[in-house]
């Protein structure tokens, strides 16, 4: 378990005073979402807040109001995992009544973030960024396998991975495209090297597109959940001459054909007990703003997060 920087349910961040880190509005571009990249006062307004550390405010989208929610699941879910995500917190703009994700800044200055599209970009003639077609695990892995033996990345960069791809199975993530994982570079235990990003940038996850008048649909009929379940696939490919994205459960069956040692790390990341992600789940929905977690979904994820466990469960155990 990773500790959790706790956000009681009326500890609500109004971030209407907060100011961009160049004293003007500032709209980060990347993605589909309005996001914007705000400065903590200091002293910061909670304790859980780093004063005068970069967070970004993410909306949902227009057409899923509850889906900043996802992001702060996440996290939550993260630390009940030993999965490195990004603290993310109930936030609200009460200038113009925006509900959001406040989600901490994941890297400090002078350090330097490479986004894995770069490397992609550069491993990869002629790369298709729009799609993200060619984006796949073994020219992920050969790069990082170069670092390693540079000395510019830890040994455990395998682990890492695990970890995350053990999250998106899930949360059910579609979106791990690649700008949405990198490295950053600094100074980490006296010396300069890169340690890949934490799993930032959650929020296409969790049947976040199901609108809340559809969901009793998904919950009285199981096969109806378990079809949806099945067609979901991970953003990247195994190998870049597969014509198919895998499934999250036959991704991570791969990974562990692979990496011998990620079996079992999986398998204790999937182990948390169902009573704290029923807390952890419930609790958000008494979070007291204008776009609250409807009683509705926080009961429909948390079918969904037992029904995606168990079926990871039996397939980990499975190709044994």
């Amino acid at each position: 378990m990773i500790p959790e920087r706790t956000q009681r349910f009326d500890e609500v961040v109004d971030v209407v005073d907060w100011k961009a880190p160049d004293g003007h509005e500032f709209v980060y571009a990347e993605g589909s979402r309005a996001k914007r990249l705000l400065i903590c006062p200091d002293p910061a307004p909670f304790a859980f807040l780093r004063p005068g550390h970069r967070y970004l405010l993410k909306e949902s989208s227009h057409r899923y109001p509850e889906q900043f929610w996802v992001e702060i699941l996440a996290y939550r879910l993260g630390c009940a995992m030993g999965v490195p995500v990004p603290p993310a917190f109930v936030a609200v703009d009460s200038r113009n009544g925006i509900c959001a994700a406040l989600i901490e800044w994941f890297y400090d200055e002078p350090q330097r973030y490479v986004s894995g599209g770069e490397y992609m970009k550069r491993l990869i003639k002629d790369y298709d960024y729009k799609t993200g077609r060619q984006h796949n695990f073994e020219v992920i892995a050969l790069r990082c396998r170069v670092f390693q033996r540079q000395g510019l990345l830890p040994s455990d960069w395998s682990v890492h991975w695990a970890r995350v791809l053990v999250l998106d199975s899930l949360m059910g993530n579609t979106d791990r495209h690649q700008d949405n994982w990198g490295v950053v570079w600094g100074r980490f235990d006296g010396r300069m090297e890169g340690r890949l990003s934490p799993a930032f940038d959650n929020g296409t996850s969790m049947a976040h597109e199901i609108r809340n008048q559809d969901l009793a649909g998904f919950t009285r009929d199981s096969k109806r959940l378990a079809a949806y379940v099945r067609r979901g696939r991970h953003h990247m490919k195994w190998r870049q001459a597969d014509t198919q994205r895998l499934g999250h459960g036959a991704l991570l069956a791969r990974y562990c054909g692979t990496y011998a040692a990620a079996r079992p790390l999986m398998l204790d990341c999937l182990s948390f007990r169902a009573d704290a992600i029923e807390r952890i789940v419930l609790g958000l929905k008494d979070v007291d703003v204008a776009v609250p977690l409807s009683v509705e979904r926080a009961e429909f994820m948390l079918q969904l997060l037992a029904f995606r466990r168990e079926r990871l469960l039996q397939e980990l155990t499975d190709t044994l």
